[in-house]
């Protein structure tokens, strides 16, 4: 399937999409998730969760800010640093992914879209019948391969509430 038509064909598959969950993993070890409500296809929100050495971390995205969970102090920080809130907020689903994209190829059941950037070409794999995205598989690494879940509902996410003092 030629390459620029492809993008849009994953685009109109999640016109009626409530939220996307895409987790992460690294040689089988959860890295991180992310859950993205849309609307009309459009993202309108974030939630993320994260392992690192100190536990979990959770942050939540919304009106255009990512706010970060402290579980110490029970709040919510202002994060301006985040970047993925200017990147992603506001944009159609999944066009953070769909960086410049190849000819798709099938294979089988499902298509295999070759997305070039960040110095590696990545494959998206997207089922045939749906053109939802099924996983994403970073270089040439079956060992870094993100999981793509499209949710019947919208999760309620977390308010970023109470905020933390200084």
């Amino acid at each position: 399937m030629d390459g620029a038509a492809f993008p849009a064909r994953v685009r109109a598959a999640y016109l009626h999409a409530p939220a996307v969950e895409i987790v992460h993993r690294y040689n089988g070890e959860f890295v991180l998730s992310y859950t993205f409500l849309l609307r009309a296809g459009t993202i309108t929100a974030e939630l993320v969760h994260a392992r690192n050495s100190v536990g979990n971390i959770v942050m939540a995205h919304e009106n255009g800010h990512a706010y970060d969970f402290d579980p110490e102090k029970r709040c919510w920080k202002l994060d301006p640093l985040y970047w993925r809130t200017e990147n992603e907020i506001g944009k159609r689903f999944p066009d953070i992914a769909l960086r410049q994209v190849r000819t798709a190829r099938r294979v089988g059941s499902v298509w295999q879209l070759p997305v070039v950037g960040f110095g590696q070409t990545d494959t998206m794999v997207i089922d045939a019948k749906t053109f939802l995205v099924k996983k994403f598989v970073a270089g040439d690494s079956p060992h870094d391969v993100q999981i793509y879940s499209t949710l019947t509902r919208a999760p309620t996410f977390p308010t970023a509430r109470p905020l933390c003092r200084k």
